[in-house]
């Protein structure tokens, strides 16, 4: 009886108090027992009943303890997902409020054409030319005309420019959708131009009206028969009278120079000083067409004049002098128009085009100092981009020759060749190029031959044609020992051409003429500071003369003016060899392989010297290399030479 009283004591102790009743009915029942043994039976049934309620009490608490976990974690994932709610809809909201922001922004900048329906005639609506099918032609036609339009400028406001995503039919619809909402705050916050139009019958067939607002107003007469010709015309008007400047590139690319020369002359009487600019900019452009870049480039000037941050002008004027052989001036330009690049409005050049230009102005600084390794690499991934009417990839095919990997660039070549789009006279002058680094005189005057004839009563091509054919056919021809025919080039080249002065120079050396010879080329090292490519023929001239310690001093010179040109790093080197100091010239063919690691020549002579610094295991491995490159004739009898002496 004891052992139970301990138990059930010790049951209502675990479960900690839960029934203070409980616990007073057991004591009133036992002592009631210990008087009445008659209910001792009632009381172990009671005390029976009391311990399974502990049981369930304990069992109920034990799986309440159990569940606690589950309760907790519950609770804390409710928590996150609240917290990543808020967070999501703070998100939404602020993209939401992003989204309007960048609507305002774009709204506020805006300056494009919203061409509306035009008011048509009901019979010809019911023929199906409604206001809206006649504003689309519009449109379409503008659109055409814009994407065949050559610039180098950004399409935005210049006097009612637009780019080519704001020309857009404005046709209501019902409801607000985003486009209306767009087109709510440009014509609220932006400087967005409105078209109307109508089309009206006359006694000899249709008037066409386009009226822009702030502009004024065009049409077009002509019979209904000719609708589509007509819709061309309003096309262009509209196209002249919200952007003349890119109305007359379009028509300087269907050989309207004349035309377009009225209308730059219009924007340069403007009172804005970037439309005045942009006028100059664009008749030097047309004068060029006409006349050739002597006349273009006074034009450029005055563009530059009034806007010095006009990219379009600054490199349109390197352009020209690169034409014109003024090699020190076409670097300094070049350095300025990269550097306009890297402004925050790049020099008012198209967004689109910016990664090209930078490619393509770096690419030609390198190639001006030499570095036509460097070169290449600038201009890889825009070789076969065309901007402005301008191609790009037949100076790929020269810096590839000029840093002597003439496999590459005869690659090059035959891909810038089968292009239907290339231009003949680039693809000419490519050839003449290669055929020079191959000292295949023939060839080269073969192929100026071809120029000439497919440029003869082409204005813009005198120029180039002296400038860039005749100092390669004069060297052929003082080669192969034609030298009337080379002194009859030389006269009618330009005096202040740096190419002519090289050319003048290296016939006057062929003939045997040496002071005439360094004459030109001290005037050709004064023309062009800067570059280092004067320096080098002097020093090769001098090297030729026997005389290296002279020819050293150049192609120090030259190699300080191009550090990454290889020519003179490797001319160094012949002149060590010269002095009998090839163990020195080492160190200036492995420098020089760094920037033209596919030069024949170079490992021909890096073996050389080689051989005479006492390394004639080396030199085999580099006279092999030099077998597996292009070599001229002379070279070739020359590794046979000392491969097997």
């Amino acid at each position: 009886m004891a052992e139970e009283q301990k138990e059930a004591g010790a049951a209502v102790s675990e479960i900690g108090g839960a029934s203070d009743t409980g616990g007073l009915a057991t004591d009133l029942a036992l002592a009631e027992a210990r008087h009445d043994p008659s209910l001792r039976a009632h009381v172990a049934a009671f005390l029976d009943d009391q311990r399974r309620l502990i049981a369930d009490q304990r069992q109920h608490l034990h799986e309440q303890f159990k569940s606690l976990p589950k309760q907790l974690r519950l609770a804390l994932w409710e928590k996150w997902l609240g917290v990543a709610l808020r967070l999501a809809t703070a998100f939404v909201g602020l993209a939401i409020a992003g989204g309007l922001a960048f609507l305002v922004w774009d709204a506020a900048r805006s300056d494009g054409l919203s061409i509306e329906a035009f008011s048509v005639p009901p019979d010809l609506a019911a023929q199906g030319l409604t206001g809206d099918v006649a504003a689309a032609r519009l449109l379409d036609r503008i659109n055409v005309m814009q994407a065949a339009t050559n610039t180098s400028l950004t399409p935005r406001s210049v006097s009612g420019n637009w780019e080519t995503r704001d020309v857009r039919l404005a046709i209501p619809e019902t409801g607000v959708s985003l486009a209306e909402l767009e087109n709510f705050l440009r014509a609220k916050l932006g400087h967005v131009s409105r078209l109307s139009g109508e089309i009206v019958r006359n006694p000899a067939g249709i008037t066409m009206t386009a009226r822009v607002a702030g502009s004024g107003a065009v049409s077009v007469s002509g019979k209904e028969a000719e609708m589509e010709g007509l819709t061309e015309k309003l096309a262009e008007q509209v196209y002249r009278l919200t952007q003349p400047n890119l109305y007359a590139a379009y028509i300087r690319g269907k050989d309207r120079a004349d035309e377009a020369i009225l209308v730059y002359e219009e924007l340069i009487r403007s009172t804005k000083p970037l439309e005045r600019a942009l006028g100059h900019s664009g008749r030097a452009g047309a004068l060029n067409q006409k006349f050739g870049w002597q006349a273009a480039v006074p034009d450029l000037q005055r563009a530059l004049a009034i806007e010095p941050d006009l990219f379009t002008a600054r490199t349109n004027l390197a352009g020209a002098e690169r034409y014109l052989s003024h090699e020190e001036a076409w670097l300094q330009n070049r350095k300025i128009a990269l550097k306009l690049l890297s402004d925050p409005i790049h020099g008012n050049a198209r967004a689109d085009f910016i990664p090209a230009y930078r490619g393509i102005t770096q690419g030609e600084i390198d190639a001006a100092k030499g570095a036509f390794q460097d070169a290449v690499r600038a201009r890889q991934d825009f070789v076969g981009v065309a901007i402005s009417g301008q191609e790009f990839g037949i100076d790929q095919v020269i810096n590839l020759a000029a840093a002597h990997d003439m496999a590459a660039a005869q690659q090059e070549m035959a891909a810038f060749a089968a292009n239907p789009a290339s231009n003949a006279g680039y693809t000419t002058y490519g050839r003449a190029f290669l055929a020079t680094y191959a000292q295949d005189w023939r060839e080269v005057l073969a192929q100026q031959m071809v120029a000439e004839r497919a440029t003869a009563g082409i204005v813009a091509m005198r120029l180039p044609t002296r400038t860039f054919f005749y100092p390669l056919a004069v060297i052929a021809e003082a080669h192969l020992g034609q030298f009337a025919a080379a002194e009859a080039k030389l006269a009618a080249m330009p005096g202040d051409c740096f190419r002519c002065m090289i050319a003048h120079a290296l016939v006057a050396e062929l003939e045997g003429r040496q002071a005439r010879a360094d004459w030109w080329l001290g005037q050709a090292s004064a023309a062009a500071p800067s570059i280092p490519f004067a320096n080098f023929e002097w020093g090769r001239a001098l090297l030729e003369r026997g005389k290296p310690d002279a020819a050293i001093e150049k192609f120090k010179a030259s190699n300080r003016q191009g550090p990454h040109f290889a020519d003179a790093l490797e001319g160094w080197g012949e002149a060590l060899m010269a002095k009998n100091q090839s163990h020195l010239a080492l160190a200036k063919f492995a420098e020089a392989e760094k920037y033209a690691p596919n030069w024949g020549r170079l490992h021909l002579k890096w073996g050389e010297a080689l051989v005479y610094a006492g390394k004639p295991a080396e030199a085999k491995a580099l006279f092999t290399r030099a077998a597996q490159l292009d070599l001229t004739p002379g070279e070739k009898a020359e590794l046979t030479k000392v491969s097997h002496g």
